[in-house]
């Protein structure tokens, strides 16, 4: 069960590792759009290529989003992975408390009985 909440918690490291780069391309992205605006007023030729190169900033863009929302969901994923497996955790130890009173009380019983 440890080595499934270790690789659980590999999982959502990778996943944040992954949305961060998102982000981070997002970022990048973003200045690029606004390098590209400012070269449009430097004529026609300027503003065909800030158009083209918009163009694929934005598909960029879409992709790098397309990826956070994966990332999104790989982390969510992971974290009802680690919350379920938590759960199993603290009913089992729940389980074993219970156990171990029932033992008490059954040893208090035959002791009481033996005397």
């Amino acid at each position: 069960m440890a080595h499934d909440i270790r690789k659980s918690t590999q999982e959502i490291s990778q996943s944040v590792v992954g949305v961060n780069k998102s982000i981070e391309e997002l970022g990048e992205m973003s200045a690029q759009v606004s390098r590209a605006s400012r070269e449009e007023a430097q004529g026609t030729k300027s503003i065909v290529s800030a158009v083209e190169e918009v163009r694929s900033m934005t598909d960029d863009m879409v992709v790098a989003t397309s990826r956070q929302t994966e990332n999104t969901k790989q982390i969510e994923t992971s974290v009802d992975r680690v919350s379920d497996m938590a759960q199993r955790i603290f009913d089992e130890m729940d389980d074993r408390r219970k156990g171990s009173l029932q033992v008490i009380e059954d040893l208090r019983s035959l002791k009481e009985k033996t005397e």
